[in-house]
């Protein structure tokens, strides 16, 4: 007790507050630690420390217990401030009642608000007007007598009778011959007459020639009512008087009924404000009520308020009895001297005395009395803030009454990053935002200085925006786009500063047209092909033409959870969405379960966030509370059943739950109106949230770059140069650049234009003639950027690695001259900082290098660093190559003397992107060989072949793939590897069934054993190779592709995006079709058997490209196979060269070895490969693996079984041909639909004269 009586005020006021803690932490003092008990300890202390005069005085100052009050969310203070104007509105319309309805004939005043629609007195204008300085006349035909010729040109010459300017009288004319002149503006007696402008006339003395063409009645003259007409509605009730209004209204003679002005009182507190410093706060409330509302409001401005009690109580009375708003700043925090609140709490009802909101945070609403009291901050950027967030939406709404919305928001882009470091308040930070040429919004940085302190008058200044930054958002980089509300018009950049670009290029604009295909279309429930991340972005080239610019699409999430909502825990499932889409900046908004409060949540995402996508987690389930659906379903124009079905089918697939995910109800749909936006719900487990979206499949907000096919070199000369290294010894070498323009396509929308468009020193023509014996692995090509490349390299199975180089040259000093002058030090330096390591690869084309020379040439390049760089040879973040090129003086291959090999260039280059060889990864495709694989049959595809095929046809997720010969599955395979749709047929029952003697791999297979589900050896079909792997299940039917299954007018535009086959040409294949039917009787019954004939060729590639054609989407794809036979067309002597050709090119050495090994072994077995599948015509051809005898028998040499092979396809056109180029194997193919164009065609030589070519075809749009 001593201790506290001699206590001075300021340590008591302390006492006070660790009293107000110890009661909240530890209850049981509460009885001790009274009010009464403290607040005497305090005013004794305070007295003994004042004259006794002043003590009186101290008690009725001293602290008071301050009030406790919830931090309200902004939109929950919004609500509140909502309520409280649904009822005033009725109140403030009968007060202003009992007044005279203000009529202003000529409203002089701004702002002002129309209380019920205007309409027009007189048309306006009620004369008609010229509208040009010339001569009135009465236009007349060409063959009017007064018409003269001129040079072939008619003419009048008329008499001057007036000169008639504006505000003058009216102008007219009785004759055809006479004429007036009249300026802008004159009233003109008919509207009959025309005006010529003075320049088409020439003028002598009171004579004027005037044409006569295009002279009507009404030329050049406004006629009556041309802007309203008489009674026509003016402007509609609520509808605020601007400049151009006041000026109609004035023209039409109208009468406006407007409404009351409402009267708002601003008042300032504080003792410092009388004594110590200006008020700064009451002349800016006062200026932004003037200026955001004009006459229609009426501002009392009332000397500051002393720090006192009463005379604070009184004061604040007066103004609610004789104001309709009040509007306070300071005095509404937890101070000693703070009075505002407590006078509101006796003689009102505060609302709302927190808000989370920075700043801000003191931010009071209430009503005195029945008035509407906004208690602002004393610090001017919150007061500054706090106006434009609740005030003014208040007022708008009063003076319109009609129901209040919060300030309209628009996104921006940040042009330096943003801080934000308050963990549970959001920020409106002070900025200005400018147009860019392009139309884009930038916000330029921090005003006032580096400083956004709320105290800070400054920040304020200048400013045209609060840029909204979410609470804990940490450090927002530049190019980031924020939510923004804009408090002054916005002006275009200034010169110089059009230089901002965006750092977060999202491009998600096939995302919006795909919504707005889907909007447009009757048959919405079929698009459950595609996934919920095939629906963003892949699948719909054939949809959408690619842009030439990207633009972005905002995400919006909401999370329906009602202990969410009250804090009880923490939203996990709502920030996880955002970051498992790429969406930092995506708006995450915690409702309750309740339906109205989802329903405002998503329309509040779309039209003021710009939401395209919304995303809502929670209230899937069963429970009472669960109403997500509910809220969701009334909301949507068409419903994406297709989405909703997937989700159920992918959550089950990844779901540990297995069946629990079925319990979930998801939708999905296009909301009702615009702008755009589709709505996907999703159970609120932030694991299952995880096991939906957290995979490789979202790609929802990203995409590379795109480049339009016209204006090529304009458009890509600014892209970097790369260089691809093809894989060289490959069987499918002839492929190599039709993978690479399919897949430069397909991962970055580059037209083979684009990218072949290099300098010409750089070109190198591709060309694929199957007689070239070696040619250089590498070419130069033009990419959008290094991600492209990777994609590229990733994906490709014949590229080795996209290199960026550095320099080139003859010589080493040459190359190394090059690569200064390119690249030099300060370039490098940024690529191989000090935290970064690198490491040399060598290689050499055509020859070897020797220990020696690979040391020396290691030790010539160490002149490019500068010796203190990281070397890593095992974890090396960038890999420099330095090859060597030689050319080939001795045997194909660079095989012969290495001495007698001359240099022909070196490379120096950066690694870019490797492909799956040169990183020591297994390629992605050799999990999938022959070998591996549970079932096979007789011709199962090589899997590389098959990747090939599917890069060439652009298989990506959501793609829809139809096999019509699935066979054992091999290109069913890789197009669901990729993540496409499968779809297939195959008359081969045994494909569904299973049949263990013709389809089971004999072979040890690794991932036999592993196949899950697997039912037993009886059950050995296609589908055992998709378990094995892992893949999703195949649609696939047993069907004959000659009596296609689908309805043909099922889809006039198309439903398949690739067909990927392998026709099985040849009796070996079971080439048979369905013919006539053979009737049986059986008991008291009949019955058919479909027979099976023989599937002749030119009936199999007729109806395969007749199907394309029908079913094929625009743009879509075919890639087949067509073996043909060469003995036909070439002499064994070429056909001899050519196979050696390609086996030089194609197999390094000591590859070739093992595979005449490998072919000896299995004619030993009497197997044959099925890499020997070809056709011939009209004859039986007897051949086996080990050697060719007489037609009709078998060769003697290692007994081997031989096959039998019919149905030649050997093209007439081409048997002149020496050898063939690309170019010229388009005469190989078959009559090509016009509907089809040819993509690529080439060509691979197998053995005995026989080949095959690898087609992919192009669907033509409709």
């Amino acid at each position: 007790m001593y201790c506290l009586e001699h206590m001075s005020p300021s340590l008591v006021a302390m006492s006070y507050d660790i009293r107000c803690f110890m009661i909240k932490k530890l209850p049981f003092l509460r009885s001790w630690l009274s009010p009464a008990r403290v607040l005497g300890l305090h005013h004794m202390s305070a007295a003994a420390h004042l004259p006794p005069s002043a003590a009186p005085e101290a008690a009725r100052s001293s602290l008071v217990p301050p009030k406790e009050y919830p931090m309200l969310s902004v939109e929950e203070c919004r609500e509140k401030i909502r309520q409280v104007l649904l009822g005033y509105q009725t109140t403030f319309r009968a007060r202003k009642s009992t007044l005279e309805p203000e009529q202003l004939p000529v409203p002089d005043a701004l702002g002002r608000v129309l209380a019920a629609d205007v309409y027009a007195k007189d048309p306006f204008p009620q004369w008609p007007t010229s509208i040009m300085d010339g001569f009135l006349v009465w236009p007349v035909a060409e063959s009017h007598s007064s018409v003269k010729s001129r040079n072939g040109i008619p003419y009048r010459e008329l008499r001057v009778v007036s000169n008639v300017t504006a505000g003058h009288g009216l102008a007219s004319i009785s004759e055809p011959e006479e004429a007036a002149y009249v300026t802008t503006g004159t009233l003109v007696e008919s509207a009959d007459l025309a005006v010529v402008k003075i320049e088409d006339c020439e003028i002598s003395g009171d004579i004027v020639l005037v044409p006569v063409v295009g002279v009507v009645a009404g030329l050049n003259l406004r006629s009556v009512g041309s802007d309203i007409d008489k009674g026509g509605r003016v402007a509609p009730g609520g509808a605020t008087l601007t400049p151009a209004l006041l000026a109609l209204l004035k023209g039409t003679s109208a009468v406006c009924d407007v409404m009351p002005v409402v009267k708002v009182a601003v008042v300032s507190s504080g003792d410092e404000l009388i004594n110590e410093q200006a008020d700064t706060n009451g002349p800016m409330l006062h200026a932004l009520l003037v200026e955001r509302f004009g006459s229609a409001v009426e501002v009392h401005r009332v000397p500051p308020l002393v720090d006192d009690y009463d005379q604070t109580r009184q004061a604040l009375l007066d103004l609610a009895a004789s104001n309709d708003i009040v509007i306070t700043t300071g005095a509404v925090s937890k101070g000693s001297k703070d009075f505002i609140k407590r006078v509101l709490e006796e003689e009102g009802e505060v609302l709302s005395g927190e808000v989370c909101l920075k700043p801000g945070k003191p931010t009071t609403f209430a009503t005195l009395r029945g008035t509407p009291f906004f208690g602002l901050p004393g610090n001017p950027a919150s007061a500054y803030v706090a106006f434009f967030v609740f005030v003014e939406p208040f007022l708008k709404a009063l003076l319109h009454n009609n129901e209040m919305r919060g300030p309209e928001e628009v996104y921006v882009t940040l042009a330096e990053a943003m801080r934000q470091t308050d963990p549970v308040r959001p920020e409106f930070v002070r900025a200005t935002v400018a147009a860019t040429p392009d139309g884009r919004l930038v916000a330029r940085g921090v005003t006032g200085g580096c400083s956004q302190r709320s105290s800070r008058l400054l920040s304020c200044v200048g400013v045209n925006a609060l840029v909204r930054l979410p609470a804990g958002a940490g450090t927002i980089p530049k190019g980031a786009r924020m939510p923004c509300l804009l408090t002054d018009r916005v002006e275009p950049v200034r010169d110089g500063d059009d230089t901002i670009m965006d750092d977060v290029e999202a491009e998600a604009f096939a995302f919006r047209r795909l919504v707005a295909w889907l909007q447009e279309r009757t048959d919405v429930q079929n698009i459950d092909l595609m996934n919920l991340a095939g629906f963003c972005r892949p699948s719909i080239h054939h949809h959408t033409s690619p842009p030439s610019a990207s633009t972005e699409i905002a995400l919006g999430v909401v999370t329906c959870s009602d202990r969410a909502s009250q804090g009880v825990y923490d939203d996990k499932a709502g920030p996880l969405v955002a970051r498992l889409c790429g969406k930092a900046d995506a708006s995450v908004v915690v409702v309750p379960d309740d339906v109205s409060s989802i329903q405002r949540a998503i329309t509040d995402l779309r039209d003021r966030h710009g939401c395209g996508l919304v995303i809502t987690t929670g209230g899937t389930g069963f429970s009472k509370r669960d109403v997500t659906p509910e809220a969701v379903l009334p909301m949507l124009e068409k419903r994406a059943t297709g989405i909703e079905h997937m989700l159920l089918r992918y959550g089950q697939e990844r779901s540990k739950s297995g069946l629990f995910t079925y319990l979930s109800r998801p939708v999905a749909g296009v909301l009702k109106g615009s702008p755009a936006c589709v709505v996907v719900t999703l159970p609120g487990s932030p694991r299952a949230v995880e096991e939906i979206l957290g995979c490789e499949q979202i790609d929802c907000f990203s995409s590379p770059p795109m480049s339009s096919s016209s204006g090529v070199v304009e458009a890509v000369e600014s892209w970097p140069v790369y260089l691809v290294w093809f894989i060289h010894h490959n069987s499918y070498y002839n492929l190599r650049f039709h993978e690479l323009e399919a897949l430069a396509d397909l991962c970055g929308n580059v037209s083979k234009e684009s990218l072949y468009a290099v300098e010409e020193d750089m070109k190198a023509t591709p060309t694929h003639p199957p007689t070239a014996l070696v040619e250089s692995p590498w070419v130069y090509v033009r990419l959008p950027n290094d991600e492209v490349a990777k994609a590229i390299a990733e994906r490709a199975v014949l590229v080795k690695a996209i290199l960026s180089v550095w320099g080139t040259g003859k010589t080493i000093p040459e190359t190394i001259e090059d690569v200064n002058k390119h690249m030099p030090r300060e370039k490098r330096r940024q690529i191989i900082t000090d935290e970064l390591s690198f490491k040399y690869k060598l290689f050499a084309f055509g020859r070897k290098f020797t220990s020696r020379e690979r040391q020396e040439l290691m030790d010539s390049f160490g002149c490019l660093w500068d010796g203190d760089e990281k070397v890593d040879i095992e974890n090396a973040k960038t890999v420099l190559w330095l090859i060597s090129e030689y050319e080939h003086t001795s045997g194909p291959g660079g095989a012969g003397n290495k001495k007698a090999s001359k240099i022909k260039r070196h490379f120096c280059a950066r690694e870019v992107a490797a492909g799956r060889y040169e990183d020591k990864q297994e390629p992605y495709f050799a999990r999938y060989e022959l070998t591996c694989r549970p079932v096979l049959g007789p011709t199962s595809l090589d899997n590389e072949l098959a990747f090939i095929m599917a890069n060439l046809a652009k298989i990506e997720r959501g793609k829809i793939v139809y096999d019509c010969f699935v066979g054992t599955g091999g290109l069913a395979l890789t197009a669901s590897h990729f993540g496409a749709f499968v779809m297939g047929s195959d008359i081969d029952i045994r494909v569904l069934r299973g049949h263990r003697v013709a389809y089971a791999n004999e072979g040890k297979s690794p991932l036999l054993d592993a196949v899950p589900g697997d039912s037993g050896p009886k059950d050995i079909s296609i589908f055992r190779n998709f378990l094995c792997y892992g893949l999703a299940r195949p649609e696939i039917i047993h069907a004959d592709m000659a009596a296609p299954f689908w309805r043909k007018d099922a889809k006039a535009d198309g439903f398949v995006d690739v067909i990927l086959t392998d026709p099985p040409y040849g009796i070996r294949a079971g080439t048979k079709r369905v013919g006539a039917k053979t009737e049986h009787v059986i008991a008291d019954r009949t019955t058919y058997v479909p027979q099976k004939v023989r599937y002749e060729t030119n009936e199999v590639m007729d109806d395969l490209l007749q199907r394309a054609v029908h079913i094929l989407v625009d743009n879509g794809m075919l890639v087949y196979l067509l073996p043909i036979e060469l003995s036909q067309l070439f002499t064994p002597e070429e056909l001899d060269v050519m196979e050696k050709s390609q086996e030089m090119a194609g197999d390094n050495p000591a590859e070739r070895t093992r595979k005449r090994k490998r072919k000896q072994e299995a004619a030993a077995r009497g197997k044959v490969a099925a890499s020997t599948r070809v056709i011939l015509r009209d004859e039986t051809v007897m051949m086996s693996r080990a050697g060719q005898g007489p037609k009709g028998e078998a060769s003697s040499e290692g007994d081997a079984q031989c096959v039998q092979y019919r149905d030649v396809y050997a093209p007439e056109t081409a048997r002149d041909l020496p050898f063939l180029t690309e170019s010229n194997y388009l005469r190989l193919l078959p009559p090509c639909p016009k509907e089809l164009e040819v993509v690529s065609v080439s060509l691979q030589i197998l053995s005995a004269g026989l080949g095959r070519l690898v087609v992919s075809m192009r669907r033509l749009p409709r």
